[in-house]
């Protein structure tokens, strides 16, 4: 059982004028990675779109439909289609295509076809401020111009940095309340009293959570991906809610219900970013060391708003770490606030409008 996620997945549509030009259809090209963060980008910018264009059509080449619609949580948008991702370049293309996490941009594709005549390639999330001439960071990527197949490519570095292209921003025409959900997952409605805790982690981290939570009763903590547990282990814990599959609006609307949150994906991080509560990141630990930099970049971006980022660092480095747990739940969430507004003033879709009509 859960909640119909469609009830406020999707704002009113943007209908003032103010929204910007922008193109009638688009292509996005998205190859599934870790099977959630990077077609929930794609899917949540994509949506983000429709939502400010009424006119714009989305065809989304990817490769898996089934997470594509679990993602969208049972809600149908007649203007987004999807398609599989090996079949886009034997289609008719759209004007403009967006193409996302290093899928490959094949010059035979491109080269003698009159579409797309607008190409945007999506990094990751990255945080990389730079520290002079030498190192420019990100201000020396995003919007970096270059030619395959006679075709121009755009870099699109998305980014809560002032240098990057800003990140996606979900808006709610309706947002959840904490009965509304706990009725819809069938959890008592004691809990909307309770002080929450949203876990959305790696395996490991999460089974030190669980052991941690049996000495914090005064907190009740949802797991979500539960999938990767075994849940026979579990389940008689009295304070540990497990969740059904959030859609990306259900999820987005779930963490900023709680009251503290661990996540662990880019996706996940901005929104709990945007949800303006104490946080902490189950960064993937790469085996060449790239998420030291991108969490001691991370860091100095917590830094300018709380005292948060050794704190971070800990945990990254022990996230089997009592101490930042517990800092975690007792953390207060002014810093957090300020975070939350600063992210918020830089949403994605703007930025594209503005570079497509300029």
């Amino acid at each position: 059982m859960m909640p119909n996620y469609a009830e406020f997945a999707i704002r009113e549509p943007d209908t003032d004028g103010k929204s910007g030009f922008f193109p009638s259809a688009v292509d996005f090209t998205v190859p599934v990675i870790d099977n959630f963060g990077d077609m929930g980008f794609a899917l949540t910018l994509g949506i983000s779109l429709l939502d400010r264009h009424p006119e714009l059509r989305i065809r989304f080449f990817s490769e898996n439909p089934e997470l594509f619609e679990k993602m969208l949580g049972g809600n149908v948008l007649d203007r987004l289609s999807y398609f599989s991702l090996e079949t886009w370049g034997a289609s008719e293309r759209s004007v403009v295509r967006f193409n996302f996490f290093g899928f490959k941009i094949r010059e035979e594709e491109l080269a003698g076809n009159e579409n797309p005549k607008v190409i945007l390639n999506f990094d990751y999330l990255q945080f990389h401020r730079g520290t002079g001439p030498a190192d420019p960071g990100i201000a020396s990527l995003h919007g970096t111009e270059y030619e395959i197949g006679g075709k121009n490519i755009v870099h699109w570095v998305p980014s809560p940095l002032s240098e990057g292209g800003g990140v996606v921003v979900q808006r709610h025409s309706k947002p959840p309340t904490r009965t509304w959900f706990l009725k819809g997952i069938g959890s008592p409605e004691a809990f909307a009293s309770k002080r929450w805790c949203g876990v959305f982690a790696y395996p490991d981290t999460v089974v030190y959570i669980l052991e941690y939570a049996k000495r914090r009763p005064d907190w009740i903590f949802f797991v979500c991906g539960s999938n990767v547990l075994d849940r026979g282990d579990f389940a008689n814990r009295g304070n540990v809610v497990y969740l059904p599959f959030l859609p990306l609006a259900g999820f987005d609307g779930f963490v900023r219900l709680c009251d503290a949150n661990v996540v662990r994906g880019e996706n996940s991080l901005v929104s709990a970013m945007l949800a303006g509560k104490p946080f902490l990141w189950d960064i993937y630990r790469e085996k060449n060391g790239a998420h030291l930099e991108k969490m001691a970049d991370f860091r100095k971006f917590v830094d300018e708003f709380v005292d948060w980022g050794s704190v971070m660092e800990d945990f990254m480095n022990d996230p089997d770490s009592e101490a930042c747990l517990t800092k975690l739940l007792e953390a207060k969430p002014d810093g957090f606030v300020k975070i939350a507004e600063t992210v918020g003033k830089r949403d994605l879709a703007p930025s594209l409008e503005s570079h497509l009509k300029g």
